[in-house]
């Protein structure tokens, strides 16, 4: 894990590297986790059993919580698990492939850090790695676990989908093939339950994260994924089927913005040799119509926002 400083006339010099010991499939996140001034880097990572390390290693992955200001800022270079410039790493028994989502999802603890695993791994013959993941983002402890029946290796989507002044988890997942079969599943945090699942035909929608917004300025969220083939809109609500876009290839996050100056989104789509832009969706989608703040985008793309920070909020 390399992390550069910035410099004048686009050049770069090196900060810090952290040996990882295996492979590192996430994006990370930059964020002020204890206020005091100084950015964490949030990565996830993988790692094989070795045991000839100690202590041993057993296969799965990691969440790391980098200091970006070492005690020692004199040294550069750290080995694997160097408690000089690793605030936490918590293990789960899959690698790691989402990209951290930061936001406050849950009551009294602040932001926290939502992340996924990959489903790489098998016990007993079966692959595991079926849940989302919430942590506490000073102490990395795994605060609650979000089961889905299927492998879920993509980045989450935050928004609140039912009106209720709090923010849910929107996942995707599959059953480890991508030619298989896949779901959409929102999440209420706070209780750990799912209050809508969708089931879509390609498995990809498993490993291509969700974005949410309104498109139809009804107030409420619509939720659109990418499932292999084509581009779902569905009801933030229900998760109601309400679009369809057959595109050929959709294997990357869509993109909500507004592109043309109007404050209502258009959608950007990623297909076959061809980027599409489909607009106009005012009173097409027959959406549930909820309180909330016409055209509010939660999470326009992959890495959470227009920033591209992975912070919820930013």
């Amino acid at each position: 894990i390399y992390i550069f400083k910035a410099l004048k006339n686009a050049k770069i010099k090196l900060k810090l590297f952290l040996h990882a010991a295996d492979t590192v499939w996430s994006s990370g996140t930059f964020y002020d986790q204890d206020g005091d001034g100084i950015k964490n880097f949030f990565i996830g990572s993988d790692i094989s059993a070795n045991k000839y390390l100690n202590p041993v290693t057993h296969n799965g992955g990691y969440i790391n919580s980098i200091r970006t200001v070492p005690d020692q800022i004199t040294q550069k270079k750290y080995n694997f698990r160097d408690q000089k410039v690793l605030d936490w790493q918590t293990y789960f028994d899959q690698t790691v492939y989402a990209s951290p989502i930061i936001a406050d999802v849950l009551p009294s603890e602040g932001s926290e850090l939502i992340s996924g695993t990959g489903c790489y791994f098998s016990k007993n013959g079966q692959k595991s790695g079926r849940y989302k993941a919430i942590l506490n983002l000073k102490s990395g402890k795994l605060l609650k676990t979000l089961n889905i029946e299927q492998c879920s290796s993509g980045q989450v989507a935050v928004a609140d989908l039912d009106a209720d002044g709090d923010l849910d988890i929107v996942a995707t997942s599959n059953d480890g093939d991508d030619d298989g079969n896949g779901s959409v599943v929102a999440f209420d945090p706070v209780n750990g339950t799912q209050f809508w699942i969708t089931s879509v035909s390609w498995g990809a929608a498993g490993s291509v994260g969700p974005v949410t917004g309104d498109l139809d300025g009804n107030g409420s969220q619509e939720v659109i994924i990418a499932d292999g083939n084509s581009t779902l809109i569905l009801d933030g609500t229900n998760g109601g089927r309400l679009y369809e876009f057959i595109a050929g290839s959709t294997v990357s996050s869509p993109v909500i913005a507004d592109i043309d100056g109007d404050s209502k989104p258009e959608l950007v789509i990623l297909g076959k040799n061809k980027l599409f832009v489909k607009t106009n969706f005012t009173n097409n989608l027959d959406s549930t119509p909820t309180s909330q703040p016409a055209y509010l985008i939660s999470t326009s793309k992959f890495r959470m926002n227009e920033a591209n920070t992975g912070v919820f909020g930013e």
